[in-house]
């Protein structure tokens, strides 16, 4: 993905934007991104982390997000934020980052990010290869990153027995099971029907077979780096989480699901053409 990446950028100017993240179903607490202390209620959906990378010549310009739900924590703070779901709760939002300079991606070498609070995660979101974005007020990173209360919504869920009408089934779900002394494997679902389960997890757990599922469901739509961010953002939560029940369900989100979180554009002063990719992971603990 990377050297197309590459490829694309050298033939013609052209902004990409990358954005991936989890939507989070049903009840319990997360707690793989901020303090232990740290935890935010659930009561039906929220988008935790979407984080955006951007990729191709260096610009100037602005970043520009719509959701269906109430957008909160954001990094950096918008420039312009409204509608009636602000901050939580309503339907509709919208955010945007005005003033931004996208640098070329070696002058991370220059720049000293500072820690991000809340976000312990932040780290694993640099891929040298992206943008380094940076405003006027001081803020310079390697992503932008925001999240979305979901709650109701009607968010759809697209597992078998779930799914609304028009909005297509996942194709697998990844079933992780615990066991007394946490996670004791995982098994892979067909056609997102978990009365396929088995009930106990027929595969050892790998990281590297799991992080392989992710990579076939991503396809070319996120780099390796940033899958690799994904992951490791979120496996210590899958694996040890506080999350209720015995299993928890990890699935791909369909591109139609993706855009009922929210929508996500780039705007240059210089006029360069810009191509969105986006992959989202749907979680939901099972009884």
């Amino acid at each position: 993905m990377l050297e197309l990446l590459m490829v694309l950028i050298a033939a013609e100017p052209t902004i990409v934007l990358h954005e991936w993240g989890v939507v989070f179903y049903g009840g319990g607490s997360v707690q793989a991104l901020g303090d232990p202390g740290d935890l935010f209620q659930v009561e039906e959906a929220v988008a935790f982390a979407p984080v955006i990378h951007l990729y191709g010549p260096a610009f100037t310009g602005e970043v520009s997000v719509a959701a269906l739900g109430g957008i909160f924590d954001m990094h950096p703070e918008p420039d312009v934020l409204g509608g009636p779901g602000m901050m939580m709760g309503g339907l509709g939002s919208f955010i945007r980052w005005q003033g931004i300079e996208a640098l070329p991606a070696e002058t991370m070498e220059s720049l000293q990010f500072m820690p991000v609070q809340g976000l312990d995660a932040a780290p694993l979101w640099r891929p040298r290869e992206a943008l380094t974005l940076t405003r006027a007020d001081g803020f310079s990173d390697k992503f932008l990153y925001y999240e979305v209360d979901l709650a109701g919504t009607e968010f759809p869920l697209p597992l078998a027995g779930h799914a609304q009408r028009g909005i297509p089934l996942t194709a697998e779900v990844l079933l992780f099971h615990r066991s007394v002394i946490g996670i004791a494997g995982y098994e892979l679902l067909q056609q997102g029907d978990l009365s396929m389960a088995g009930g106990t997890a027929p595969f050892l757990y790998s990281g590297s077979e799991v992080r392989a599922v992710l990579g076939r469901w991503a396809g070319n739509t996120l780099s390796e780096s940033e899958l690799d961010a994904l992951w490791a953002t979120w496996e210590p939560y899958v694996l040890f989480g506080d999350w209720d029940g015995s299993s928890l369900a990890v699935f791909p989100l369909p591109d139609q699901v993706i855009e009922l979180v929210s929508t996500v554009s780039a705007k240059s002063d210089q006029g360069y053409p810009v191509t969105v990719h986006r992959f989202f992971l749907g979680m939901m603990a099972m009884p």
